[in-house]
């Protein structure tokens, strides 16, 4: 079984800079130039959001409690902002699929068990109920403090040697996966390999958790 209580951490790996000072993230990660339209606004669609409507009150966001989310941890490392995150919207917009697949399009009165949530490592990291959740991270350990933290612990369910790894407990007693290569294609790959051979049952049993 993978520990993660108590992983509270400050800096992911390889943030410091050359001179070894500390640089500060915020936990919503850096926004890829490539996602803003013209005058600097953001292009949503480039950046996952149209799938939340935001112009829901802030009181029915806060009711999306910790127990009804599935976490994508990327790393707070600046590489990892700018590729790894828009291929944690990729799955986040798989797993919407398989939900509205398997359990119709959401609403009010009939919403999904649970729901995708992008994150960084750092937010993870340090909050106690997110650790508690179905969780997969995608990147390397160079770029995601989760990642380096299940690298020796979880089982290898699917490698490229030298190329690309998808770690999981494959028969479902540990709800983490991580998915990383070592470029940002290979890291695409994983989370496609992810995907189409292990979603399914990570997603019947995440859900199972909310029944």
């Amino acid at each position: 079984m993978v520990d993660r209580s108590n992983q509270c951490i400050s800096p992911s790996p390889c943030i410091r800079s050359s001179s070894g000072t500390r640089r500060r993230h915020h936990p919503g990660g850096f926004t890829p130039k490539q996602a803003f339209g013209p005058c600097g606004v953001r292009d949503n669609q480039a950046f996952g959001v149209d799938l939340i409507d935001y112009r829901k009150s802030p009181t029915e966001f806060d009711v999306l409690e910790p127990s009804q989310l599935v976490l994508i941890v990327v790393g707070a490392h600046l590489r990892a902002e700018i590729v790894d995150r828009l291929t944690a919207y990729e799955l986040q917009r798989s797993i919407i699929s398989w939900m509205n697949l398997r359990f119709g399009p959401e609403t009010a009165d009939d919403p999904h068990p649970v729901h995708a949530v992008v994150c960084s490592d750092l937010w993870y990291l340090n909050n106690d109920s997110l650790r508690r959740r179905p969780t997969v991270s995608i990147g390397g350990p160079t770029v995601n403090a989760f990642s380096a933290y299940v690298a020796d612990k979880l089982p290898s369910a699917y490698a490229v040697e030298g190329k690309l790894l998808v770690q999981l407990d494959v028969e479902g007693h540990d709800q983490v996966a991580c998915c990383w290569g070592i470029d940002a294609a290979r890291t695409t790959q994983a989370v496609k390999v992810f995907t189409e051979r292990y979603l399914d049952a990570f997603l019947d049993a995440a859900c199972a958790t909310r029944r």
